[in-house]
């Protein structure tokens, strides 16, 4: 059952039909923990690093005496359960089905917890008191940026972008976007504005953007999902998976996370800085960002502000020069290696 969500296989319909969520115990796999027990006697280590939640389990594999001995590590990337809380009161399935109790039961039998983001270790400690919560946030690798001048051009017609993946918070968010938010910026300039989406979840929409949509990912979906209100499509151009990142952000001028639910760290919001992009977000998106971040994005509260917004910098393109400009110094100071990993470098260390 794990491997089939994991590889997103044997699924007809949404909502009704689809598979039940996992339950923790659908992760432990004896072949793994076989040869982690083979590793460990091999290599001795002195910490392991357990990714969560697939791999949390196999600590259970470690006797007593390698269990006193060993510093075991769990990396996070979101609180599961407030995921799942927020993708059920939305109205879709999540992958995982796990409540609070649960998810401090695994928690507390580590030494150390790793959230990506300050408000969340607050969480963590608060539900799981028994580890030490370190923040080991997103670094980015500056050295391949091309340099401001090439970023900062005036382009002579801007290039809106998203990116996202297989992810209904992603496709609720880009379909709303197309709803309730371009049509507005068509409206006023649509002789100067493109959209340009991509990602897996470009394979979620039919070429003409109207309704039917099928589904795919997560939820395989024979059959049509209507919409309640069609899908705004002119000027915008889906490229799909991309292999290399910069072949999309080569294309963009401004990039977009209209995303309203969802945890953790929005990996994209940090990759827009990393290229020199000016970021329109909401606050969903910017939520566990640097404060100092906010410099160069654009936090709204809907999109109805989004769309606002992008008709706002359509007609004041020096905004877009001098953002694209600090999006790049804020990312150099705020997304460093040295930053991010200055907690978990201590905690080996030691």
């Amino acid at each position: 059952q794990a491997r089939n969500w994991l590889n997103r296989e044997n699924v007809s319909t949404l909502p009704e039909n689809a598979p039940e969520s996992l339950v923790l115990a659908d992760f432990d796999w004896p072949w793994a923990r076989t040869k982690f027990v083979e590793a460990v006697e091999k290599y001795q280590p002195d910490t392991i690093i357990f990714e969560y939640i697939k791999t949390a389990y196999l600590m259970d594999a470690l006797t007593p005496s390698q269990r006193k001995r060993i510093k075991c590590i769990v990396d996070t990337h979101d609180l599961l359960y407030r995921r799942a809380e927020q993708f059920f009161a939305n109205g879709f399935p999540h992958w995982l089905k796990i409540d609070r109790a649960e998810e401090a039961e695994v928690l507390n039998r580590f030494d150390v917890v790793m959230a990506i983001q300050d408000k969340e270790a607050v969480l963590f400690r608060e539900m799981a008191p028994h580890p030490k919560t370190i923040t080991v946030g997103h670094a980015v690798e500056m050295q391949t940026i091309p340099d401001p001048p090439a970023q900062t051009k005036t382009p002579e017609k801007i290039t809106i972008g998203y990116i996202g993946s297989k992810n209904f918070s992603n496709w609720q968010a880009i379909r709303n976007f197309l709803q309730n938010a371009w049509p507005a910026v068509l409206e006023k300039h649509s002789e100067k504005c493109d959209l340009l989406i991509a990602g897996e979840v470009c394979s979620w929409f039919e070429d003409d953007g109207e309704v039917p949509i099928h589904m795919g990912g997560e939820y395989e979906v024979s059959t049509s999902v209507a919409v309640a209100k069609p899908l705004t499509m002119q000027n915008v151009r889906m490229l799909g998976r991309v292999d290399e990142i910069m072949e999309f952000y080569d294309q963009v001028d401004v990039l977009i996370n209209p995303v309203e639910f969802g945890t953790g760290l929005k990996i994209k919001n940090s990759e827009a800085l990393r290229y020199g992009k000016l970021l329109i977000t909401t606050r969903n998106g910017f939520d566990g960002m640097p404060e100092a971040t906010r410099l160069a994005c654009k936090v709204v509260e809907d999109v109805d502000e989004m769309g606002m917004a992008i008709n706002s910098i359509c007609s004041d393109l020096s905004t877009i020069r001098q953002m694209q400009s600090l999006a790049l110094q804020l990312a150099q100071t705020e997304f460093s290696a040295s930053q991010a990993y200055a907690d978990l470098s201590a905690e080996l260390s030691g």
